[in-house]
């Protein structure tokens, strides 16, 4: 469901999306320093400059991140923008 709605969101938003087949990731737990593997989904939006910069556009993405990151009770949600990784680990959500 979450893949689906980020697609139609990044579709909507800067034109279009790919969504990858299922992967796995991992990443090192830092509370018991063990090595957890899960299913992940790798969605690609490619956007102009004019969308990548525009503020209502980022705002509606972060929006989005942030409640699925919430919602989904997620450690981390990492996002490239402008070639830049950030990683999302506290989640607000907009009042």
């Amino acid at each position: 469901m979450w893949a689906d709605a980020a697609g139609d969101l990044l579709s909507e938003l800067f034109g279009g999306s790919t969504q990858m087949p299922p992967a796995k990731g991992k990443w090192m737990n830092p509370v018991d320093k063990e090595i957890v593997t899960e299913d992940v989904v790798l969605l690609h939006s490619y956007a102009q400059e004019d969308h990548a910069s525009d503020r209502s556009r980022l705002q509606r993405l972060a929006e989005f991140l942030h409640r699925m990151g919430k919602e989904l009770n997620q450690g981390e949600i990492a996002v490239v923008i402008g070639g830049v990784f950030h990683k999302i680990r506290k989640f607000t959500l907009a009042q």
